[in-house]
């Protein structure tokens, strides 16, 4: 293709016809085309003074701007220029949003007007890169053609077919409602909004345009067959252009139609040189005409008048001597089956493009015959991501019956029935089928019902997904959420949802704990269950300040039971979305009346038990098993001699006598020996001042609580003086034994 194509008047007309909110989608294979498109098109925009974008490569912005009419961009203003593509990129990848996010910018500041028209001139190849996926350009295409709606941009965007593949300027060309192409602006028949073929039902409304097409295409089909029934009547009857010429031109005989054709009547052109009724610039049809008589072989030319197309076939007339006398000219009028002919090569060309771009779709495509066994009559050939042949369907050696679930296959084919008995249009149904390998694959199937001409529903339009890891997940989903709600129901603690302080969920156990019902609670302020509305607000304050610090909050409160009791609650709150933490709130309630009654028992017992343990006239202490002094009374210490910190330095086999270090060691293995855990004896004991005393100790092994290991309670009596008297006691008895004895 020339880029002088792009510079003829046609051309230009053709690129000045397009409105406001197109965009064009230009085709080439060759630098040069590019150029010359694009710089007409931003010629046409300065001329009207419109402001107006170059987006290309350095190189090639600088020759369209040389064929604009200057090597930079327009002093005015009306004309700027973008080849630098960091402008919206990050970190080497293009970016959608900061593309638009620029372009919108670029576009307040250079438009005056908010309503005066913008031209985009764009190279794709350098915006996108030549790699970009499908689902990429379509995603773009799609921002691009809202953008254009919104800001009033008329846009020409080049697609390099040297750089992009096939499949990418196929794609991208389906989201063009204009096409720029060999000189010429012409409508897309193909042409899908970015917003269908991203759509879910992009495979069903392509369907329906196939077989829009396919309808089209039988009557086209139709036209053709009528034009060549014409064509045999024009035989016998010579209704088309037909004239009889002597070997100079001259007009032997001839139809109205040939009259008609050549402007004049039919008793003017008999008799006249036909080359007289030819324009100049059409004289090499008469050169065509003299090669029939020169040769005596049948010629034939086509030539074109008041925007028709003529046919036109000279058959040369031998007289008995082999010698041409006469020349035949049947000139048949072929406009009508010209455009016939050409539309159906379009219809064919979308329906194979279609039929490709089916198959390479992940959507199965059948139509069916509506009778007993269902027979397959259409099905893509994409049937073999199933592992299956689409010749073997249509053959009927794979049965749809056969490879559907035993429970939908039934289900399936029973609810189409009833929708045509009813009349009612089948809904989408979900359905397993099974796949060559004897898997079961979860499928989506949009059915539609086609009628015959007399109304009678004869077939059955499917277009087939599958489904499988979204209904897995689905099915997980609901498992996990069946799960859920059993743990609502059956936990132990009080659960609910509360949105602005409202009940909008209570589990079983909220309702036990406040004695309410659910019908009672849900949907009713959370004031309800406190004990006051000055409680209420408390609560309400503080979770607010701790969810501002935390993730959870939790806050001791009093509820009041619907038959007036008051009991103690531990409330945990949480954000239901952690990204909106002022939303709803999931909160736990545990009934902590009985924790909290056996809290103060114990601190009474500890209570009464310090105040035993510290008035005590005997010595009380709290040994480990390593011998160390836990805990000491204060008559212990005095006893000792020791104050706290010597004596937990010492422990407690550091005050006793040295000869008695072995022993205590010999009583404590045997009271830990013995079942009861108690023993009894007296000790001499080292004071801190050096005095040596004598006590009785009391001990009792207590096992530790929670893992903890078990320790002695000694309770230590002074028995120096009662020692001392026994000692003196028998001090004296032993010296009168002796005086007796003497």
């Amino acid at each position: 293709m020339a880029a002088t194509s792009w510079e003829n008047l046609a051309a230009v007309d053709a690129l000045r016809r397009t409105w406001p909110h197109q965009r064009l989608c230009l085709i080439y294979r060759e630098k040069s085309e590019q150029c010359a498109a694009a710089s007409q098109f931003l010629k046409l925009g300065l001329r009207k003074k419109d402001p107006c974008l170059l987006l290309a490569a350095p190189a090639d912005a600088a020759a369209i701007l040389a064929a604009v009419g200057g090597a930079a961009p327009r002093p005015d203003g009306a004309l700027h220029m973008i080849s630098e593509r960091r402008a919206f990129r990050r970190a080497g990848r293009f970016q959608t949003e900061l593309f638009f996010e620029r372009l919108a910018q670029w576009r307040r500041e250079a438009a005056k007007n908010p309503h005066e028209e913008l031209r985009l001139a764009c190279d794709m190849a350098w915006l996108l890169g030549a790699h970009s996926s499908e689902q990429r350009i379509l995603e773009f295409e799609a921002r691009m053609s809202q953008f254009a709606r919104a800001e009033n941009v008329l846009g020409l965007f080049a697609w390099d077919r040297g750089v992009f593949s096939p499949a990418a300027v196929r794609s991208a060309l389906n989201t063009y409602p204009l096409l720029a192409y060999d000189g010429s602006v012409a409508r897309n028949f193909n042409y899908l909004s970015p917003e269908e073929l991203l759509g879910p039902n992009r495979g069903v409304g392509e369907l329906d345009r196939l077989l829009s097409e396919v309808v089209e295409r039988e009557k086209i089909e139709r036209q053709i067959r009528e034009e060549r029934e014409s064509l045999m009547a024009l035989v016998d009857a010579i209704p088309e252009t037909a004239c009889l010429l002597a070997p100079t031109g001259k007009v032997i005989q001839c139809n109205e139609e040939a009259a008609r054709r050549f402007g004049t009547t039919q008793e003017e052109l008999l008799g006249s040189c036909l080359y007289d009724f030819f324009p100049t610039e059409m004289a090499h049809r008469r050169q065509r005409i003299q090669a029939a008589v020169r040769t005596g072989q049948r010629q034939r030319f086509v030539d074109q008048r008041s925007g028709r197309t003529y046919d036109n076939i000279v058959c040369p007339v031998f007289d008995v001597l082999g010698y041409v006398t006469r020349l035949a000219i049947l000139g048949v009028d072929v406009t009508d089956r010209l455009r016939a002919e050409d539309a159906l090569r379009r219809t064919v060309q979308r329906l194979e493009s279609f039929r490709s771009m089916v198959n390479q779709s992940p959507a199965i495509v059948i139509l069916a015959r509506i009778c007993a066994d269902w027979p397959i009559e259409f099905i893509s050939d994409n049937v073999a991501q199933l592992g299956y042949l689409a010749e073997d369907v249509i053959a009927g050696r794979v049965r749809w019956l056969d490879i559907a679930h035993p429970d939908d296959g039934s289900r399936m084919f029973a609810q189409i029935e009833e929708n045509l008995r009813l009349g009612l249009r089948p809904r989408p149904a979900q359905f397993r089928l099974r796949d060559a390998a004897g898997e079961y694959h979860w499928m989506e199937g949009h059915v539609r019902l086609l009628a015959d001409d007399e109304g009678n529903w004869t077939r059955v339009q499917a277009v087939m997904i599958d489904i499988t890891k979204s209904k897995q997940m689905e099915l997980a989903l609901n498992a996990q959420q069946d799960r859920l709600q059993s743990i609502f129901r059956a936990a132990p603690v009080g659960i609910g949802v509360v949105a602005n302080r409202i009940l909008k969920e209570v589990n079983d156990r909220v309702c036990e704990l406040s004695g309410y019902a659910r019908e009672e609670l849900v949907g009713q302020s959370a004031v309800l269950l406190y004990v006051s509305p000055a409680e209420f607000e408390r609560v309400g304050q503080e979770v607010t300040a701790q969810l501002r610090e935390c993730a959870v909050a939790a806050v001791e409160t009093r509820f009041r039971r619907k038959d007036g009791r008051v009991i103690d609650v531990q409330l945990n709150l949480a954000p239901l979305h952690p990204a909106a933490p002022t939303g709803d709130l999931t909160f736990t309630a545990l009934d902590v009346t009985d924790r909290k009654a056996a809290a103060e028992a114990l601190r009474q017992s500890e209570e009464k038990f310090r105040a035993v343990f510290d008035g005590a006239a005997v010595g009380i202490g709290i040994i480990g098993m390593d011998g160390a002094v836990l805990q000491a009374n204060p008559a212990l210490m005095k006893m000792s001699g020791y104050p706290p910190e010597a004596l937990a330095r010492h422990g407690y086999p550091g005050l006793r006598h040295p000869a008695e270090a072995a022993a205590f060691w010999n009583f404590f293995n045997e009271m830990a020996a013995s079942p009861h855990g108690r023993g009894s004896r007296v000790e001499k004991f080292v004071r801190g001042d050096g005095v040596t005393i004598w006590a009785r100790i009391d001990a009792s092994l207590v096992a530790g609580a929670a893992g903890r290991p078990p320790y002695l309670v000694v309770a230590a009596h002074d028995v120096t003086e009662l020692v001392s008297a026994q000692e003196e006691n028998a001090r004296l008895k032993e010296q009168r034994r002796e005086t007796s004895n003497d």
